[in-house]
């Protein structure tokens, strides 16, 4: 009599069945998109069709189907969803000069400039903030007091010293449950002999709001 033997394409060596050729699901893991914050249930390693691999016939059920289709659709899916997203957080808030924050400081700083241009000292010192600290790379650091005292002998020289802010340079950066930052460069110009002596320099203002309005509580002068 024939003595049965099984067959090495059927079985394996330790005895289990497999069914060579059949295509099995890797296993999921959690896969990090490196581009947004999630967790996304992608396919573990490349979105490519897994190798041809053994399977375990104790399972009693084929694995289900591949679909790289799917898969890609999805990833391409997560990347047009947040794409959006990562340019928002690429812009600056201050190159929206239509935004209405950036209005409020532009006005605000008409407001301040416009008083310093007619050389009235009351005007500008009401926009300053009682805790005023005003930084200059030249001159060092002044509190509410002693820029009041400056700006009266600044003016007192009688020299017509006039401010332009520079067209284009301005930006304004919101600060969380504060106020806002300004940045830019401006324009001083006052008369030498009767001939107007200019320089530009940059400034860094941070304001404050207060109720409805706003107060510049810290100034940055540098570049001189």
């Amino acid at each position: 009599m024939r003595k049965w033997r099984r067959s090495p394409a059927t079985f394996g060596r330790n005895g289990r069945s497999r069914c060579a050729g059949i295509p099995i699901h890797r296993s999921r893991r959690p896969l990090v998109c490196p581009i947004c914050p999630l967790v996304a249930p992608l396919w573990h390693g490349n979105l490519a069709r897994p190798k041809m691999r053994s399977c375990a016939s104790s399972a009693g059920q084929l694995p289900s189907t591949w679909n790289p289709m799917k898969n890609r659709l999805l990833l391409t899916m997560l990347l047009l969803g947040f794409l959006p997203q990562l340019h928002a957080q690429g812009a600056k808030p201050g190159d929206n000069a239509a935004a209405p924050l950036f209005k409020e400081i532009a006005a605000m700083d008409k407001t301040l400039f416009d008083a310093f241009n007619r050389q009235d000292v009351d005007g500008v010192m009401a926009v300053f903030a009682p805790d005023l600290e005003f930084f200059h790379d030249m001159g060092g650091v002044k509190n509410y007091e002693q820029n009041l005292d400056a700006t009266r002998k600044l003016f007192a020289q009688n020299m017509n010293l006039q401010r332009q802010l520079v067209p284009d340079s301005m930006q304004v950066y919101p600060v969380h449950d504060y106020g806002a930052i300004q940045t830019g460069e401006h324009t001083f110009c006052h008369l030498v002999n009767g001939k107007n002596d200019c320089g530009t320099f940059k400034f860094l203002h941070i304001w404050k709001r207060n109720g409805t309005g706003w107060n510049l509580a810290r100034v940055v002068s540098f570049g001189h």
